[in-house]
């Protein structure tokens, strides 16, 4: 297809969907006793490739499904999260406690260096040492640029979150209501006497719907990975964590007991 064809194609945003599936409709329409003849005389193997394809849409689509109610309620949490992070403290305690604590850490290291040995590094779990990293960072928390994330609805079928997808104006994708009719409109074929006459059509029928369950593939599998991508930008911290009080009050009391505590080996 040429750029221009492209430029000058009208394009509509709609909810992605599920496409029928041509050969569960027809057997709907086919009694038990004829459909592995049928099914033949369309080609096994592209039958079951398009039920394969078929099933893989369904599992990406739940995949998705599922990623984006997960991510959605991590989005909230952290939400909370930081609307508890505002509520007032009282005036100038977390900055003398983060005194406190940058007092102690420095006078363990001082007295580390002047004795030989590791730093006061070794006494801190990774938790702990996040505090001290917090505390000796002079910059403020960074607020988090914004990241987009693709637009949603609900589908129709179970009103579960469905991507929206920008599809040509002339696709030419048939709903189950409408292959369901054309399947209708050729009834008096649709059997193992008389399926010779709508062979080629079905067939071709069978290989646009293998095109465009492979498209779907395609599209819901970008649908995770900017999921993905946008999970990543909520939950990681752009900044150093806003430590709570008592994280803070604790690591300075443990620190303090070190300290003295290695003041009295020295004395002892």
């Amino acid at each position: 297809m040429s750029e221009r064809s492209l430029s000058s194609m009208e394009w509509r945003l709609e909810s992605f969907e599920s496409r029928a599936s041509l050969w569960r409709l027809i057997e709907e329409f086919v009694p038990e006793s004829e459909r592995l003849e049928i099914k033949e005389a369309l080609g096994e193997d592209l039958v079951d490739e398009t039920l394969d394809l078929q099933n893989e849409t369904s599992t990406l689509l739940e995949i998705w499904q599922d990623y984006r109610e997960e991510t959605d309620k991590e989005e909230k949490e952290q939400a909370l999260q930081r609307h508890l992070n505002r509520l007032p403290e009282p005036p100038m305690i977390r900055e003398n406690l983060k005194k406190e604590v940058k007092m102690f850490v420095e006078m363990l290291h001082q007295r580390a260096r002047e004795e030989g040995r590791n730093t006061a590094a070794s006494v801190l779990s990774q938790e702990e040492s996040n505090i001290v990293e917090y505390v000796f960072d002079n910059t403020a928390a960074r607020p988090s640029s914004s990241s987009s994330r693709p637009s949603t609805a609900h589908s129709s079928r179970d009103g579960r979150q469905t991507p929206m997808r920008a599809t040509p104006s002339s696709d030419g994708s048939r709903c189950t209501s409408s292959l369901s009719d054309h399947l209708d409109s050729m009834n008096d074929k649709l059997n193992a006497l008389e399926i010779d006459r709508i062979t080629d059509h079905l067939r071709q029928l069978l290989l646009e719907e293998k095109e465009g369950l492979l498209g779907d593939i395609a599209f819901l599998q970008d649908c995770l990975m900017e999921e993905s991508d946008y999970r990543e930008h909520v939950t990681s911290p752009s900044g150093p964590r806003n430590q709570s009080l008592r994280d803070l009050r604790d690591l300075g009391t443990k620190l303090e007991k070190e300290l003295l505590h290695e003041c009295y080996t020295v004395t002892k």
